[in-house]
Order: structure tokens, then C-alpha cells, then sequence
């Protein structure tokens, strides 16, 4: 996540009750969220090994799943694994090999698709959503209709470029997030296509 959340609490004035971070990769943000008094974390990673590390350091009330989040359940997919694990994704490589020509898929793991509605407790305290899922924000956002009811802030990834085969953009993002009652009030992109 680029948007470092300090920024946006004292910018914004986000109250954050407790979180869910989709794209945990290595939990980078845990210390920050921590120092902030975010509260409890719920962190999703695709790639097992990833959240196995994770869980071994996370230490209750946050948890960590396991999980390959799309708009439906029970997708059998292929992950693709990349030499630079925070750009795996569901989707095939792109544009990203022009901007990142040393990013290769190392490994392909079979998954069977999640949705953000399934594993979250609608009745939680969660109201801070961030997703960083390398090109698949929008379908989990597809399987997040009752999740987003109890969100109030969201941090996502955003593409201008088709860094990966079939993504949507940014536009498709703020028409979706409207149809919610969200609207996209600040924006850092990189010169790399995402932001």
C-alpha cells in the first residue's frame, strides 16, 4: 500500500475500529496499524506459505486466512506465484513485465476462490477495508456486498494500465464503489501504470 495510513488518519481523521487487509502479503503494515490503534486485524493471503509465516507472528486478536478472494466461491483458479511475491495474482502478467521486466512466475498453485462475504463476520467491528490484490480488487469487491455495508474507509489498489491480462481499472472501480455509497476521494499514483 502506498497511502501510508498515518497520512490518511491525520489528513482525514479515519476512526478505525479494526481492519481487514486483503493482500497480506508479509503483514509490512502491522507495526503501523498497531501504533495507530487500529484495533484488531483480519489479514487475508492467497499464497499458503505467506500466511503461514504471518500467523506465526500475528499475534491475537488478529487473524490471519488462508484465502484467494474473487466475486464467487468455489472457483477453481490458477495462482500465479511471481519472483516478487507481492505481484502474484490471479490474473496472467501484463503490461507489469514492461514496467517490472524481472518479475517472472516462479510457480503455479491451484486455488479455490473465497469471497470477503464468506469470511467475514458481517456483525464485526471491522470498518477499514484495504485491498491489494495485483489486479483483482474489483471481483473481491463483487463478492463483498454485505462486508461493505459495515465498511466506512477503504484503501485499494488502483490500475489505469492492464498491468495484468483482463483487470478492470480505475474507472470500473469508482462506478462499482458508487453503486456502495463510496467515492474516491484521493488518489497517489506511480509512474509504473497503479496507484
Amino acid at each position: 500500500m502506498d497511502m501510508h495510513p498515518r497520512v490518511l488518519t491525520c489528513f482525514w481523521g479515519l476512526k478505525v475500529k479494526g481492519l481487514i487487509h486483503a493482500g497480506a502479503h508479509k503483514g509490512e503494515e502491522a507495526s503501523v496499524y498497531s501504533a495507530l490503534g487500529f484495533g484488531a486485524v483480519t489479514w487475508i493471503e492467497a499464497i499458503p506459505k505467506l500466511a503461514q509465516e504471518l500467523a506465526d507472528v500475528i499475534e491475537p486478536p488478529s487473524t490471519v486466512i488462508n484465502a484467494a478472494l474473487w466475486s464467487r466461491p468455489n472457483e477453481k483458479m490458477t495462482f500465479k506465484v511471481t519472483s516478487a511475491s507481492g505481484s502474484s495474482s490471479l490474473f496472467d502478467l501484463d503490461e507489469v513485465k514492461e514496467e517490472y521486466p524481472t518479475i517472472l512466475v516462479m510457480e503455479q498453485i491451484e486455488v479455490v476462490t473465497e469471497t470477503l462475504d464468506q469470511l467475514n463476520d458481517v456483525a464485526s467491528e471491522k470498518n477499514l477495508l484495504v485491498l491489494d490484490l495485483q489486479g483483482a480488487e474489483y471481483e473481491a469487491l463483487l463478492g463483498a456486498t454485505e462486508t461493505l455495508k459495515g465498511i466506512q474507509y477503504l484503501i485499494t489498489e488502483v490500475n489505469r494500465r492492464e498491468l495484468y491480462k483482463g483487470i478492470k481499472l480505475v474507472t470500473d472501480l469508482d462506478k462499482l464503489l458508487n453503486e456502495s455509497d463510496f467515492i474516491r476521494v484521493a488518489t497517489r499514483w506511480t509512474r509504473h501504470g497503479w496507484g
